[in-house]
């Protein structure tokens, strides 16, 4: 059996998915388009190329090499993910999105 490991930048993914999305939100006002979005991309990757494993990769908090890359492309007025936009909404579910992920990816034995 070949195996498929798939390695997924999950900061690009989701920032992918917040504007890429209408604005979605629950009943309590928690904005969802890029968890929506999120869960969707990885399910079909599960669908599509049924892999052996998944690792998904996640920007620490503190500045990255390429927040300092494109520091002057960013503050030249770009949109940015912020708590105003209810971004970090998003954040706040990460670790329950990994364990839904998890609970699956066990059922479906994928690593």
């Amino acid at each position: 059996m070949n195996k498929t490991l798939f390695i997924i930048d999950g900061n690009s993914i989701i920032n992918r998915a917040f504007y890429a999305l209408p604005e979605m939100s629950n009943k309590e006002g928690l904005k969802t388009n890029a968890i929506y979005g999120f869960t969707n991309m990885l399910l079909k990757i599960i669908d599509t190329y049924n892999p052996t494993h998944i690792s998904v990769a996640f920007d620490r908090k503190a500045p990255t090499f390429r927040q300092e890359l494109f520091y002057y492309r960013l503050s030249l007025g770009s949109k940015r993910m912020t708590n105003d936009n209810g971004f970090c909404t998003v954040w706040a579910c990460r670790n329950n999105i990994n364990w839904a992920f998890n609970q699956l990816l066990n059922t479906l034995h994928i690593r």
